[in-house]
């Protein structure tokens, strides 16, 4: 499945086989694309976040992901857990969980930033959120 890099000017967040953004697009605020999941399945992706190629050392720094009605609402409707799993090597995990992933279907907004220690935010990636129905009948 390869990986697939998301960047912003010398920032790159890369998931490894993960569909995170086709079309992305990137600017100020951070890379734009869009997931499309369906309804009531648990999913995970891998992330790297890397400066000018070198991994980012997130010791001390937080990563938070959030899920909104569109892209101006302030209010999440969901807040997939984030994971650092190697700080060093600036390496997370996303994860909505099943029992979280009951959005109805149709097109919400993700969004994806890092704090670091100094508390200084830095948007990584936002964009569609797309909840597809998903049933074995």
């Amino acid at each position: 499945a390869g990986s697939r890099r998301l960047g912003c000017g010398r920032r790159q967040l890369v998931t490894w086989g993960g569909h995170v953004a086709r079309g992305a697009t990137f600017g100020d605020l951070g890379g734009t694309g869009s997931w499309s999941v369906r309804a009531g399945t648990t999913w995970t992706r891998a992330f790297t976040l890397k400066d000018d190629g070198v991994a980012r050392n997130l010791t001390g720094s937080t990563v938070a992901a959030r899920i909104t009605a569109s892209e101006t609402s302030t209010t999440a409707l969901k807040t997939p857990t984030v994971t650092v799993t190697n700080a060093a090597a600036g390496q997370f995990t996303v994860t909505v969980a099943a029992a979280q992933a009951d959005l109805a279907a149709g097109r919400y907004w993700w969004a994806l930033q890092v704090t670091d220690s100094g508390g200084v935010e830095t948007p990584l990636c936002s964009g569609p959120f797309i909840v597809h129905p998903w049933s074995i009948a």
